[in-house]
């Protein structure tokens, strides 16, 4: 565990492919009760990004001048590729022609000229 490497708090995942809206090894520290539910529309991205700011604020509030380290890594790029409908809403349609075809190349060049 990161606490028992030099890291004073810890908050995320150990195994590959963690299911992104019910991970059951979701490991805190300090403990708590479980963050959301899939009804309440939890993500794990979204809840690792919040604990990452709520880590950085505690801090602040406590020693200013304390140096510090946040490494974010999260589960979306891995299996279970499970994004929040949100996102999945606004990329519809994007690949329908698939990523290696040229699907990509008319929202990149739209992207790149904004």
């Amino acid at each position: 565990m990161a606490a028992r490497k030099g890291f004073e708090r810890w908050y995320g995942f150990f195994p590959g492919e963690t299911h992104q809206f019910v991970p059951r090894a979701h490991v805190r520290q300090p403990r708590r009760g479980p963050a959301g539910t899939l009804r309440d529309g939890y993500h794990l991205t979204t809840d690792l990004v919040n604990r990452s700011i709520e880590f950085v604020e505690d801090l602040r509030n406590v020693d200013v001048d304390k140096p510090w380290l946040l490494y974010l890594a999260t589960g979306a790029c891995h299996s279970p590729h499970q994004s929040p409908a949100g996102w999945v809403e606004r990329y519809h349609g994007h690949f329908d022609q698939g990523g290696t075809n040229g699907a990509m190349r008319p929202w990149s060049a739209r992207r790149n000229s904004a």
